[in-house]
């Protein structure tokens, strides 16, 4: 079994974080969110296991952050938490108890870390075995936002939780190769799944239309399901 049933992943490394870093509530782990990590794991650690706090006993904002797991630029994972902990790492409560969080180490030009460059190949790889796994683990299917106010994806980037109420952030500054990810991930799928995703996909494309008044789109859209509306 890839995810053991109390939500670790059998083949990673664990490294426990701070058990206090996490909400009570658990985690429905109906989704994924990868962050790029600033700089090296042994920057990411200074942060992870820091335990300053303010006078009224709570942590500090630099302190205030875990994650559920570390992918390094070599493709290994490293597991802090079980998928069913509520990790504080994608910058509000719903993303936080709904969706896995995993960092993906960077680099460091000139002594100053470098979120622009690439995931890896094995980063790649290892983020979508997580993915596989934990939809397989959940029962859901991995599926990108269709527009800045769908809120019934499975995969998001943290700077696109704002619409969960989270603060504005660059993160994962662009290192996500999201076409190639998905295509990896619909290759998994059986036809009648594949089916199934582009049917959503239509009826999410008729609802836009009909929102945004574009009639010939809408008209175009049902023609292609053999419906001729009239007027």
């Amino acid at each position: 079994m890839a995810i053991t049933l109390d939500g670790w992943l059998d083949w990673a490394e664990h490294v426990p974080g701070p058990p206090e870093k996490v909400y009570s509530e658990a985690n429905a782990a109906i989704g994924y969110v990868p962050h790029s990590m600033v700089g090296s794991l042994q920057g990411w650690y200074s942060r992870l296991f820091c335990m300053d706090k303010l006078a009224d006993g709570r942590f500090t904002p630099y302190a205030a952050a875990s994650v559920h797991g570390s992918i390094l630029r070599g493709g290994h994972v490293i597991q802090h938490y079980p998928l069913t902990a509520s990790c504080w790492a994608s910058g509000s409560r719903y993303p936080n108890t709904h969706f896995g969080a995993f960092e993906n180490e960077s680099v460091y030009r000139d002594g100053e870390p470098d979120e622009s460059i690439p995931l890896t190949d094995p980063q790649i790889e290892s983020n979508i075995r997580i993915i596989r796994e934990l939809s397989e683990w959940r029962l859901w299917r991995p599926r990108r936002p269709l527009n800045p106010s769908d809120i019934t994806a499975s995969l998001y980037e943290h700077r696109e939780c704002a619409r969960f109420g989270s603060a504005p952030t660059a993160c994962p500054s662009g290192r996500i190769p999201w076409a190639r990810i998905i295509t990896e991930l619909e290759d998994d799928m059986s036809e009648a799944d594949k089916k199934e995703l582009a049917i959503l996909r239509m009826w999410l494309d008729l609802g836009k239309a009909w929102a945004n008044g574009d009639l010939q789109l809408l008209s175009n859209k049902l023609a292609f399901v053999g419906v001729r509306p009239t007027v």
